[in-house]
């Protein structure tokens, strides 16, 4: 098996993995609005994020190839040489 497919396949089981993490949280979050509104509470009002729909959201990001990622440091800390290393596009020289 080849490098690339090594790492389709942990990329693959990663969004697996994640998909399976936002199921269990709307699960939990599906659960908890129907036993607020069987119980007329005003929950919600509190936390009105229930009724937004995050979980679409989060879908969509999960399918999406885009990873948004944030590298802080100091001048000439070597932020580049970590992300190039990262990214396999560094040149070994002997």
């Amino acid at each position: 098996m080849s490098r690339i497919d090594r790492k389709q396949k942990r990329y693959e089981a990663l969004v697996g993995n994640t998909s399976r993490i936002v199921d269990e949280l709307e699960s939990i979050t599906n659960s908890y609005t129907q036993f607020v509104n069987e119980n007329e509470s005003a929950v919600l009002k509190v936390i009105p994020e229930l009724e937004n729909h995050p979980f679409a959201r989060a879908r969509s990001r999960i399918s999406s190839q885009l990873i948004t990622v944030a590298v802080c440091g100091a001048f000439s800390s070597g932020k580049s040489f970590l992300v190039s290393g990262l990214l396999d596009r560094l040149k070994w020289y002997k």
